[in-house]
């Protein structure tokens, strides 16, 4: 086919930029290789698009951020892909509807989305038709890792590999706090307050708890917390892993146990009056896990090749054309 062939000749700028962000729902996208003549990236509005310009279009029309998240989301993709290849693992198109038809089972079983359609909720979050969706590189990533998974963690290995890793899933310690605010310097002590004053106004918030002041009352009335304020300062359900990434509340709940009440507890960011509600211990393998445990696996592998790996997309080429 001639290059005239390929042009977006009926299509204006705008509406080019606006497809490369929504992947245009209306516009019946064509982007299966199989589909398309060679050179051809996809067809829009019955037009071909080459690969030269997507490249430019992309440079042309979007900032540099949305740039290279679009490369980074294509080279993962490609990526993950080279890694199934490396571990004898084929992807075809029934490997890809297989893994499909689980991600929706997954989706569906989540009372989190109860009476929500999988294909309108694929739709809202990423502007694609559920059949873009599936040749996509977000999807494609995913699918593969999924895949890997199952390969690098055997059901034989899964109980082993659980005690190994039993940290990251219990025992869970439910955790509620109060948290006031301090910096070493504030601009403005009215509102927030320095590490000596936050300490000190700490240290009576317990002696009135100590009293028999009621938690609740203290988290509603001066929990500078926005996040937990209002939910009677719960934090996130706490497993040994988890507590390590805030080394100041993991020492305390160490020595703690269900019911206590500890404080002044420093942070980077002020202090903290620790509750610890209840510890429920490490709940037994499941199918559930075994997925955690593959996809954790997966990743992992995942980020070790990519930072390892030679890549790149040179769009030079087209920078003088696009500007």
């Amino acid at each position: 086919m001639t290059k005239a062939k390929f042009q977006l000749e009926k299509v204006s700028e705008a509406e080019q930029g606006q497809w490369l962000r929504s992947m245009t729902l209306e516009a019946k996208v064509e982007m299966d290789p199989s589909k398309l003549p060679d050179r051809a990236a996809a067809r829009v509005y019955d037009q071909f698009v080459t690969y030269e310009d997507f490249a430019r279009v992309v440079i042309k029309g979007l900032p540099e951020r949305e740039v290279l998240g679009l490369v980074r989301k294509r080279l993962e993709a490609i990526h993950a892909l080279q890694l199934l290849k490396k571990h004898g693992i084929t992807f075809d198109d029934a490997a890809r509807e297989a893994q499909y038809k689980r991600l929706r089972a997954d989706f569906e079983a989540n009372p989190q989305f109860k009476n929500i359609p999988f294909e309108d909720f694929v739709k809202q979050q990423s502007g694609m038709s559920m059949e873009a969706y599936k040749r996509g590189p977000v999807f494609t990533r995913e699918a593969a890792l999924s895949l890997l998974g199952q390969k690098l963690v055997s059901d034989d290995e899964a109980p082993k590999l659980y005690e190994q890793k039993k940290d990251q899933f219990g025992p869970l310690m439910d955790v509620r706090h109060i948290f006031l605010r301090a910096d070493e310097n504030p601009d403005n002590k009215e509102f927030v307050r320095t590490f000596p004053a936050a300490r000190k106004f700490c240290e009576e918030l317990m002696a009135r708890i100590d009293k028999g002041e009621g938690f609740d009352v203290l988290v509603n009335t001066h929990s500078e917390d926005v996040n937990s304020k209002f939910k009677g300062g719960t934090l996130q359900i706490f497993t040994p892993a988890s507590a390590r990434q805030f080394p100041d509340i993991e020492v305390v709940l160490k020595t703690m146990k269900p019911g206590d009440v500890r404080g002044p507890v420093k942070s980077k960011r002020g202090y903290h009056i620790i509750k610890l509600e209840s510890i429920e211990p490490a709940p037994a393998l499941s199918d559930r896990i075994i997925q955690d445990l593959r996809k954790q696996a997966a990743v992992d592998a995942f980020l070790e090749s990519f930072k390892a790996a030679k890549k790149g997309v040179d769009l030079r080429r087209f920078v003088n054309s696009a500007k």
